[in-house]
């Protein structure tokens, strides 16, 4: 309702959650809009993530990215840096979210993840 009835229109096409929900069959009775092209190199990507997780077995997958993210929490906390999410059973394996503690520059901290 509320973003029916917002008082001012999208200032890009792009940002455009209205059309987005027409798009993704969110509201009854509109027309699907075309709303942008999908890049073909995503869809390649998304092809080859498939087939990788296809080969490995989704189990597999989860089991292994559950593993390197316990090994990346260790880590951090082993640096000195306090996970924003502080029960484990609550975080994701995805999305890390860490505080760099006081008199160390984020800018390097953020440089050095790069690097690694």
């Amino acid at each position: 309702k509320k973003l029916l009835s917002r008082k001012y229109k999208s200032p890009t096409f792009y940002w455009d959650m209205y059309l987005l929900g027409c798009y993704w069959n969110c509201f009854k009775d509109t027309k699907r809009p075309y709303h942008h092209t999908l890049s073909a190199p995503l869809v390649y990507g998304l092809r080859e993530g498939l087939a990788q997780i296809a080969e490995e077995g989704l189990e597999n997958s989860w089991r292994r990215h559950k593993v390197i993210t316990l090994k990346l929490h260790d880590g951090l906390q082993k640096m000195g840096m306090k996970l924003f999410v502080e029960n484990p059973e609550h975080r994701l394996n995805t999305v890390t979210a860490f505080h760099v503690p006081d008199g160390i520059e984020f800018g390097i901290v953020a440089r050095r993840a790069m690097e690694t």
